[in-house]
């Protein structure tokens, strides 16, 4: 890929990277570096399961810390375990993790909790970065400018600026930053918005 955009000429530059699927190779993948940071920085992505995400990401987290990396947890409104669970977000990202949200979720593209969790997220500038999780031009658009604009326009520009330009330039130059700590809403707002599935006979 690197290669056919220099020889296509294109005004683009490429910087490598991968997410880290966690399963049972992950910590021998951790330790032997068999991945790709992005932009060989320190920052790694991070990818659970959905259907089963592990209850220790905390943890987790701090193993990947470390080892000197900072981990980024990709689409972090694919996991449920968040929906309804104050505690566990803020645990992970007081243990320093990034949050990445898809730019489709951001514009009300995906499911209704993933989305209304996303504008959650938003709400309290808990996001990081926003990314396309682009897979093809159908079903798994760009949509990254759409979301620029509604970002920019629902929120700020400033803030716009900082989740899907200043904190991927920051990863680029490798440059530390910290993850937010705290919400701006009051507490026990997230748990109002999602039914507790366990209450549920």
């Amino acid at each position: 890929m690197v290669e056919k955009v220099k020889n296509e000429q294109l005004n683009v530059e490429i910087f490598l990277g991968n997410e880290v699927y966690f399963d049972s190779d992950f910590y021998d993948s951790l330790k032997n570096q068999s991945f790709n940071s992005l932009a060989n920085s320190n920052y790694v992505l991070l990818e659970f399961s959905m259907l089963n995400t592990p209850d220790n990401i905390p943890e987790i987290c701090y193993e990947i810390k470390l080892k000197g990396y900072i981990p980024v947890i990709a689409h972090v409104e694919r996991y449920e375990c968040f929906f309804d669970n104050e505690k566990l977000l803020l645990s992970v990202l007081n243990e320093g993790a990034h949050l990445q949200v898809n730019a489709s979720s951001v514009i009300n593209k995906e499911s209704k909790d993933s989305c209304k969790f996303v504008k959650f997220l938003m709400d309290n500038e808990l996001v990081s970065f926003v990314a396309s999780d682009m897979h093809n031009l159908t079903n798994r658009a760009f949509y990254l400018q759409e979301a620029y604009n509604f970002v920019a326009k629902k929120y700020d520009k400033n803030y716009a600026e900082k989740i899907f330009k200043l904190n991927q330039q920051n990863i680029i130059m490798n440059k530390y930053f910290e993850s937010p700590k705290s919400l701006q809403k009051r507490k026990g707002f997230l748990s109002k918005l999602f039914i507790n599935k366990n209450s549920i006979k």
